[in-house]
């Protein structure tokens, strides 16, 4: 079990910095965690793929760990550091994360809210809105779209997801601690 963003040494980590802590306790633990972890990353040629499920959730850990996170988006690159921010809902992005990357993907949104803020994030509204609206959820459909041709997508899951095993589990550690 790895222990300290400095002990990290696989190839690849899923860090889930897991507590038993609630409230307040529970962020500054999470806080503290992603701030360790990003500064620990952030170096030249670092050849690192950072992905945070629930993004929104870490930009709102503190103004910090925000602005750092900015930081991932607009200087990462330069750095060999690619972003993937996923959020369930389309509300709330900082303009760092669709502005300052190259593919976009979404579901089709479950209300018209979120509808309207995708077809935003795409393009012009009242040409993605249709799209969105065609989209079928039995299907789970989805769009890629890449910002600099304006190529576009619709792609969909067409096996039902379900829990692999991991066939190789020592390339892969949940850091809990």
């Amino acid at each position: 079990m790895v222990h300290s963003a400095g002990e990290i040494r696989d190839t690849n980590v899923i860090v889930w910095p897991r507590t038993p802590k609630t409230g307040q306790a529970r962020r500054d633990f999470h806080e503290q965690r992603v701030r360790t972890l990003l500064d620990h990353l952030w170096q030249p040629h670092a050849n690192t793929v950072v992905a945070f499920d629930e993004v929104g959730y870490a930009e709102s850990l503190s103004g910090e760990i925000r602005t750092l996170i900015q930081q991932y988006w607009r200087e990462g690159r330069a750095l060999g550091i690619q972003v993937i921010g996923m959020k369930q809902r389309p509300q709330g992005a900082l303009r760092d994360m669709h502005s300052e990357t190259y593919w976009t993907a979404a579901f089709g949104p479950k209300d018209r809210s979120d509808a309207e803020r995708f077809a935003e994030l795409f393009g012009h509204k009242r040409d993605w809105l249709p799209v969105f609206d065609d989209l079928n959820p039995d299907k789970h459909e989805f769009i890629l779209r890449h910002s600099k041709t304006r190529e576009a997508y619709i792609s969909w899951v067409d096996e039902p997801l379900r829990p692999q095993k991991i066939k190789r589990p020592g390339l892969m550690r949940i850091l809990s601690r």
